[in-house]
């Protein structure tokens, strides 16, 4: 049986990491969170994930060092989100050329159907 797909989820909100990985890990995806850009390179190193989904400040830290990191990284690369409720994140989503925003508050279905879009689904 293949793994799962991977969803990487960077946030320093406990609540939302855990929400995230209960949701995504009750439709059989593997969710790797982590609450800083440091431990998300590590993460994406490790595990190859299928999404990122990527809050806009980790920590005081914009998102922007966690992406010039992973670009760094040898590819293939996962589509990033902007997982966040600041304004203006659509703007930020294309300075850097992210594959868009998933909004906060955030509705589960979304969260779901974004994951199936870029990682799969597999069966628990």
């Amino acid at each position: 049986m293949p793994p799962s797909p991977c969803v990487l989820v960077i946030d320093d909100d406990d609540t939302i990491r855990d929400l995230v990985v209960a949701v995504l890990g009750d439709e059989g995806y593997q969710v790797v969170a982590v609450d800083d850009a440091q431990d998300a390179l590590d993460a994406a190193r490790a595990t190859s994930p299928s999404l990122i989904l990527l809050d806009s400040m980790v920590h005081g830290q914009s998102h922007a060092l966690f992406v010039e990191g992973y670009r760094r990284l040898s590819g293939p690369h996962a589509p990033i989100y902007l997982f966040t409720a600041a304004l203006g994140a659509e703007e930020a989503a294309r300075q850097f050329q992210l594959s868009g925003v998933l909004a906060k508050p955030f509705d589960i279905e979304a969260l779901v159907a974004l994951a199936e879009r870029h990682a799969g689904r597999s069966s628990p």
